[in-house]
């Protein structure tokens, strides 16, 4: 039957909860008000975990680096990270260099995250280390301690704001990537199907902005 109705399990990390999907989540509920969903909102590294174990059936997080041979996965957004500091920090007030930089205290996801890795995987290849003082995977928190002034850190641009001031450090250019992923061995039900569609568009604008900024 082609009927879009009955359960669909999805998860989606935080940031994308709060950052890209409520209005994708109430188109959806318009379009398709059979279906009801079990939405739940995870770490991106949990939420892999579970799809890969057959626990969800779709998911959006942070794409992981590598990705294991049963997963399908595919790219929403471009998600540009920037290095950032307290409108009072010292450091916002000239230019900084790396060497510079590194001699103060970061604020990070924690080591066994997708977005950590993307980060460190960028200091490694430069024979550099960060030190960090906080580690959280809550970036909002990571954000709140950046402008009170207890450290550095690198988010993504869609959380800046008039607290935060942006450095730009030469030759530091990160990006992670937001997407879908499911299973490539399970058969998608038609409430999944349709939300892959009405993904889709989402897909098509990022590309063009990823084009245009290239």
């Amino acid at each position: 039957s082609g009927k879009v109705a009955g359960t669909l399990s999805i998860a989606s990390s935080h940031h994308i909860g709060l950052h890209r999907l409520p209005p994708l989540l109430k188109h959806y509920s318009q379009c398709y008000p059979d279906v009801e969903l079990d939405m739940r909102f995870l770490d991106s590294e949990t939420a892999c975990n579970q799809v890969e174990h057959g626990e969800l059936e779709l998911a959006l997080i942070t794409l992981p680096p590598t990705i294991t041979d049963s997963l399908q996965t595919e790219i929403i957004w471009h998600d540009p990270l920037t290095v950032v500091v307290s409108t009072d920090d010292p450091m916002a007030r000239q230019s900084v260099s790396l060497q510079q930089l590194l001699r103060k205290k970061a604020i990070l996801p924690q080591t066994d995250t997708f977005t950590r890795n993307i980060i460190d995987r960028w200091f490694n290849i430069q024979g550099l280390r960060v030190e960090t003082i906080m580690e959280t995977n809550n970036l909002e928190t990571i954000r709140k301690m950046v402008e009170i002034g207890l450290g550095w850190s690198i988010l993504p641009t869609t959380m800046l704001n008039p607290a935060l001031h942006t450095l730009q450090i030469p030759g530091l250019v990160l990006e992670r990537n937001l997407g879908m992923i499911h299973h490539k061995n399970r058969t998608l039900s038609n409430s999944a199907n349709a939300m892959i569609q009405l993904l889709q568009p989402e897909s098509e604008a990022s590309i063009r902005i990823q084009s245009a900024r290239n």
